[in-house]
């Protein structure tokens, strides 16, 4: 198991809702347009062949980024993270 960070900037509102709700799917939300996704390189294989159809390669931006150390996190703000991460305050 690993962890990623799955972000993405999307132009067009109407895409931008699909992707959520596709992104939803596999992982949990963090940020707006910002995911976490505990799994395989299978798990993240499969998110991202989902995401791909529904984007437009000239126009929108999607990235995952595997990170280590999420046991600890900075937070400022009042957004919510997965159980699982230990927050610094």
């Amino acid at each position: 198991m690993a962890d990623y960070l799955v972000c993405y900037d999307i132009a067009n509102s109407r895409r931008l809702q699909k992707i959520y709700r596709r992104a939803l799917k596999h992982a949990v939300p963090i940020q707006y347009s910002v995911f976490w996704l505990k799994g395989t390189q299978q798990d993240l294989d499969a998110m991202m062949q989902d995401l791909a159809p529904h984007l437009n390669s000239t126009h929108d931006d999607l990235r995952a980024y595997a990170v280590r150390g999420t046991e600890r996190c900075l937070c400022l703000g009042p957004g919510k993270l997965p159980a699982s991460f230990q927050v610094v305050e």
